[in-house]
């Protein structure tokens, strides 16, 4: 499962505070803050990538 996080806001300042926020739990910014029309913004994220774990680790 893929998993995508947006925020919407009504202005730029609110759309990047909202992404700050995202930011803090942990995700990668795919589309900063961007308007639509009129007063519409978006900001798209996804979940930062984990490194798998090593199969040789613990072991020695």
């Amino acid at each position: 499962m893929t998993l995508r996080f947006a925020v919407m806001a009504d202005s730029q300042r609110e759309c990047a505070e909202g992404l700050a926020l995202l930011r803090e739990l942990g995700v990668d910014v795919t589309l900063l803050p961007a308007q639509l029309c009129g007063d519409r913004w978006i900001a798209r994220a996804v979940p930062t990538p984990t490194a798998p774990a090593s199969e040789g680790q613990g072991r020695g």
